[in-house]
């Protein structure tokens, strides 16, 4: 499902837990000195919007099995929220906030709703990864979320499609 709304750059000024800050600076100890530089703008990000979801998804992050995340185009806009750039850093976080992996944007690209594909279905890696069933549990998601940000939702709307790998631990 869609990643949270709490996305935050990582900057020692920021208020990052101790224990999200050592996780990124391990992270950052792995990488050659460009790469660093630009993993130095990672973000802290979860998924979804309760705690059981937010945790099965960083799980399946952190196994490999979801490499694909998707939100409301609108939210991003409403929310004034950064959208992701292929070569993006994030720190993956459960509900806790404790940090479970580090994630790398493969490819972002805009699709309306009822045109995402099976493929794009199959790497979010939730349920069953039928179309079917990414399209029943993500409407009812959008729904919700179209609701908190005061619009409402349709199939036609735009969605903004994320793929990922996962980089870190390995």
């Amino acid at each position: 499902m869609a990643k949270g709304m709490a996305a935050r750059q990582y900057d020692e000024t920021l208020d990052m837990t101790p224990q999200q800050q050592a996780f990124v600076e391990s992270f950052l100890a792995t990488l050659e000195e460009e790469e660093r530089h630009r993993a130095s703008a990672i973000q802290v990000d979860f998924f979804c919007d309760n705690q059981t979801d937010t945790n099965d998804c960083a799980r399946l992050v952190d196994q490999g099995i979801k490499r694909a995340s998707c939100d409301l185009l609108a939210a991003y806009e409403i929310e004034g929220r950064d959208k992701p750039a292929p070569g993006a850093f994030t720190l993956v976080v459960d509900w806790a906030q404790n940090p479970v992996c580090v994630i790398v944007t493969t490819q972002v690209e805009i699709a309306a709703f009822d045109q995402v594909s099976a493929e794009f279905a199959y790497r979010e890696g939730e349920g069953d990864r039928s179309l079917a069933q990414w399209r029943e549990t993500h409407r009812r998601y959008f729904e919700r979320e179209a609701s908190q940000l005061g619009i409402s939702f349709s199939p036609q709307d735009l969605l903004l499609l994320e793929q990922f790998e996962k980089v870190y631990p390995r």
